[in-house]
């Protein structure tokens, strides 16, 4: 049997401070239904310059005229190319639409802090680097790499998959390239 051993223990999450200010919901529906309006007026665009393909005369209609589209993207003779690009465009347009109302209504039930309240932060200083005499001068260089350091391909294209942390405890991956 081991003895007792220290276990680290994570600190309480303040929730009030991972919620937005509730002055941010205004310009969230604002924006939100702003992007949709300007996808519609798009299609609604697209709609008045081709009356005669199939569909478009739905996209007159705000956030379900591309749903209705291509549910009646029907074509009569050999357009299979417009065919499939109908479809991808309704398709695309319908997701937009959608999207912008969801930042509208997401806006609207995000929980926020209470007006006036601040946010609690924590900064802890970058260590200081010793001068002449002791005396500290400022940030500490960055340390040398210790592991290998991967080398960047070659090739034209390339991407670096790279860990990223999100709030306390939240993490995820983010990748980055150059071409």
């Amino acid at each position: 049997m081991q003895g007792d051993v220290d276990v680290p223990v994570r600190p309480e999450r303040n929730e009030s401070n991972d919620r937005p200010p509730s002055t941010i919901r205004l310009p969230l529906v604002l924006g939100g239904l702003g992007f949709t309006a300007g996808i519609w007026g798009v299609n609604a665009g697209s709609a008045a310059l081709s009356p005669d393909s199939p569909g478009f005369k739905y996209l007159r209609i705000p956030v379900v005229g591309p749903w209705l589209g291509l549910a009646n993207n029907d074509c009569s003779g050999s357009c299979e190319f417009i065919n499939y690009f109908n479809i991808v465009y309704f398709t695309v347009s319908g997701l937009a639409q959608a999207g912008g109302i969801g930042i509208a209504l997401e806006s609207l039930f995000t929980p926020t802090r209470a007006p006036g309240e601040r946010p609690i932060r924590s900064v802890t200083p970058a260590p200081a680097s010793p001068g002449p005499e002791g005396a500290p001068t400022g940030p500490a260089p960055a340390p040398a790499p210790t592991g290998p350091v991967e080398k960047r391909p070659s090739g034209p294209l390339f991407y670096l998959p790279m860990p990223i942390t999100i709030g306390q405890g939240g993490a995820g991956v983010m990748f980055g390239g150059a071409f």
